[in-house]
């Protein structure tokens, strides 16, 4: 696995992480979780952490997809990420790093 797929996987594991934890806490009964949710109140540094890495990952991870699927004229992917957000991360795992072409690198 390279680091540019580990990278593009990542904030969705966070992401799914968070849930997971989410769902230990109520499962062993934590009394922050009294009320089936854990607020911003509620959370320690390591809780916000996560948090945030999750959602500017995934925010940025989401740019970063569209920008590529429309720079290579991939309209009906970007149509499908813009859509289903969790298609990004299947686009940038099975994207082959193919050079994008401007139009003043075209050569006669």
């Amino acid at each position: 696995m390279t680091l540019s797929k580990l990278a593009a996987i990542s904030p969705f594991l966070a992401f799914f992480g968070a849930w997971v934890y989410l769902a230990f806490l109520d499962h062993i009964g934590d009394p922050r979780m009294k009320d089936g949710a854990l607020s911003g109140a509620d959370m320690n540094w390591v809780e916000w952490l996560l948090l945030l890495y999750a959602t500017v990952g995934i925010l940025s991870l989401w740019l970063r997809t569209m920008w590529r699927t429309v720079s290579a004229k991939r309209y009906g992917w970007a149509m499908a990420c813009l859509i289903c957000w969790p298609l990004a991360a299947v686009y940038l795992w099975r994207e082959k790093k193919v050079p994008i072409q401007s139009a003043t690198d075209q050569r006669p």
